[in-house]
């Protein structure tokens, strides 16, 4: 059976902890996803001449919530590992994956062994065990590190009207975990506040949106339910949450909001 057989999903998700461990979590859940396209392909014998197959932006997100952001940096990740490679082909382009399954074999094969020695004395089992739970914990609280720094990088290269976030705190990890539970791709949300203009600054009202602010509950349902999109002059702007409606009024002459 294929490598890549057994790393395939079908209907959940299926990572493989070692290849995680070397990759990173969003890489080795993009590698299983892909192992699947593979398979599927395969069996209706429609890969290309030298193993290829295209799979979608939008699937991969579909089956494994990854963003295109997230898909973009674990295909950069895979490729430099030498584990996959990208190529578009026809009219219109596709992107084509192309796994390299002796890689793969590489890196499973060079799994250390869990008969660990220290010292004159061998590791006992519960000592292993403790050594996986350890590192299990360590590779989620390093992944979701990576994923907080992905979400800044992501709002600092989005929202380029807005200023820049310098530092990262406790506040602000616990905010992006909530918000991430109500807006699981905050890549559409950080996209929404670069359109508005009101969000940006680029009406008469002045006001201009901060990284804290749109990550506030209130704000942020409001914002992806659209209160702050673009409007004709014809049509009635949202009323802005406190303490704002006390800053701001609505000039229906003008048709914006004024200091």
């Amino acid at each position: 059976m294929s490598i890549l057989h057994l790393l395939a999903s079908d209907g959940f998700l299926s990572v493989n902890k070692h290849i995680a461990r070397v990759v990173g979590l969003d890489a080795a859940v993009l590698l299983a996803e892909l192992a699947s396209a593979y398979t599927y392909f395969e069996s209706r014998d429609q890969l290309t001449p030298e193993g290829m197959f295209f799979e979608t932006v939008e699937r991969i997100q579909e089956n494994t919530t990854l963003s295109q952001y997230q898909q973009s940096k674990a295909v950069k990740v895979l490729t430099d590992a030498g584990i996959l490679k990208t190529k578009k082909i026809g009219i219109p382009a596709r992107r084509y994956f192309l796994i390299n399954e002796e890689s793969v074999v590489n890196i499973l094969e060079y799994k250390k062994s869990k008969n660990f020695i220290t010292g004159d004395k061998k590791t006992s089992s519960q000592d292993i065990e403790k050594l996986d739970c350890n590192n299990n914990i360590d590779i989620k609280e390093k992944n979701n590190n990576k994923y907080i720094q992905e979400t800044i990088e992501d709002f600092n290269n989005t929202c380029k009207s807005l200023p820049k976030v310098q530092k990262m705190t406790d506040g602000r990890r616990t905010a992006i975990r909530k918000a991430r539970e109500i807006v699981p791709n905050l890549h559409d949300l950080f996209e929404k506040v670069e359109r508005s203009d009101f969000l940006t600054g680029r009406t008469s009202a002045g006001f201009k949106a901060s990284f804290d602010w749109i990550l506030k509950r209130a704000n942020l349902v409001k914002i992806i339910e659209g209160n702050y999109d673009n409007r004709s002059p014809a049509q009635s702007p949202p009323v802005p949450d406190e303490p704002m409606r006390e800053e701001f009024y609505y000039d229906e002459k003008s048709g914006a909001w004024c200091i």
